[in-house]
């Protein structure tokens, strides 16, 4: 019996294979996004995608090899030992996780290569990663905690920051970005996620749509729904339905995006 793929899209199954005349498509959650105007740019709300599966387009947002990451987490939690709450500098240590620095605070500096498998390692709820194109001092640290506890942007905080992505739930983020095509490339990789679940395959074995044909989508009412029922699957091709109801509710698909099996690449549909 062939194992079924691990995947935010169908962590809400009943866990297993489906039944005779049940089909996996029948099984998964809708994709939806949301995007915002923000006065330092654009805010996105999306799911079901893993905070860590979220982080695979994280250094594609800021490509200079100097770009770092800060993580933390925005809740206390019961870690309070010398005085630290919600250490995630503690917890990479224990993990045996390289990071770049630590500070007193609980966060940590973590490179390109180390940075979604530590993410993968925490609990995600309550997890923040702010992208900074440059090095960040404890001072710097100090400030984009300090804006994200209170309700507020680390983008504005700090002045190099790119993006900033929190962890909403288990299967939600929230990405604050200066770039909405920063947005695009997140729901661009949830793209490829859902396609692994409909086939019951790895993500990596799909390719993502290119950004700007999701930040053409994005730019018609700021939100879009995938539907399964929607989505049909032909030998050479799949026909992902779009709906972009400004308020995600269940209408019939308006656009499509079709992915071509064989030469992995998506084409536009009105």
């Amino acid at each position: 019996m062939k194992r079924r793929q691990k995947n935010a899209f169908t962590a809400r199954g009943s866990g297993g294979l489906p039944g005779p005349g049940t089909s996996l498509a029948g099984m998964l959650s809708p994709l939806r996004a949301a995007l915002e105007k923000t006065g330092f740019g654009c805010e996105l709300t999306l799911s079901p995608i893993r905070f860590a599966d979220a982080l695979a387009v994280w250094f594609d947002l800021a490509p200079d090899s100097s770009a770092l990451t800060l993580l933390f987490s925005l809740s206390p939690t019961d870690d309070e030992e010398d005085g630290v709450v919600g250490s995630v500098a503690k917890a990479a240590q224990r993990l045996g996780v390289d990071t770049v620095d630590a500070f007193e605070n609980g966060a940590c500096v973590v490179a390109a290569g180390a940075l979604r498998e530590l993410a993968g390692m925490l609990e995600p709820a309550g997890m923040m990663a702010v992208l900074v194109d440059g090095p960040i001092e404890a001072g710097d640290a100090e400030a984009m905690i300090q804006a994200a506890r209170a309700g507020q942007t680390p983008l504005e905080a700090e002045i190099r920051a790119v993006a900033a992505l929190r962890a909403k739930s288990d299967h939600s983020v929230v990405l604050q970005a200066r770039n909405p095509l920063h947005a695009a490339a997140l729901v661009a990789e949830n793209f490829r996620h859902y396609l692994a679940a409909l086939r019951n395959r790895p993500a990596g074995e799909f390719s993502r749509p290119e950004y700007w044909q999701l930040e053409r989508l994005l730019s018609l009412t700021g939100a879009l729904t995938v539907r399964p029922i929607e989505t049909e699957i032909f030998s050479t091709s799949i026909d992902v339905g779009i709906s972009t109801d400004p308020d995600g509710r269940p209408r019939p698909a308006d656009r499509s995006l079709i992915y071509d099996i064989f030469s992995r690449t998506w084409h536009d549909e009105p």
